[in-house]
């Protein structure tokens, strides 16, 4: 018990780390103040600061999974492209709080690309309020689609299902 205790403690703080990254990032290309091209990966967290992404975070926000994209580097899992579950702890070699929101925050940027912005906006931000104390990324995924039943009779179920599959969770 002891051991997923901790686990949920980092994944909640990883999360915590995510949500303001995939916050900001909305607002930003919401604003026009950061491009989000579809057909590329282009939402780099932390540009502004003369070093890009590999400063803070080891990928952008927007890189999908299995994708060859030069700036999809993998981090420290082995592997190019956009983070799943199965790379939780190895990120950045090991559980960290930042390197895992990675993982879920390219998981909240898919799904913000599959139902929109307004609509992953209101899901995540109830979600908050369903999850439990300390939860963990199977914890969050399940308070989504209680959100998406509350808020909008389970209407995007089968889509935020495909995403998370895709992400290992």
């Amino acid at each position: 018990a002891q051991g997923n205790s901790t686990l949920n403690s980092i994944q909640a703080g990883a999360m915590g780390e995510a949500w303001s990254d995939w916050y900001a990032m909305d607002y930003l290309v919401a604003q026009g103040l950061q491009k989000d091209n579809p057909k590329k990966v282009d939402v780099v967290l932390f540009q502004f600061d003369g070093q890009g992404v590999f400063l803070d975070r080891t990928e952008p926000i927007d890189c999908p999974v299995g994708s060859k994209a030069d700036r999809c580097t993998g981090g420290s899992t082995g592997h190019r492209g956009g983070y799943t579950y199965k790379d939780y702890a190895l990120v950045g070699g090991g559980p960290e709080v930042h390197s895992d929101g990675e993982i879920w925050a390219q998981t909240l940027w898919q799904l913000r690309g599959r139902l929109g912005s307004r609509t992953t906006e209101s899901l995540v931000t109830r979600a908050m309020e369903l999850a439990p104390h300390n939860p963990s990324f199977v914890d969050m995924r399940n308070a989504i689609l209680v959100a998406d039943t509350a808020v909008y009779g389970g209407r995007h179920h089968d889509s935020i299902w495909k995403v998370f599959a895709s992400r290992g969770l």
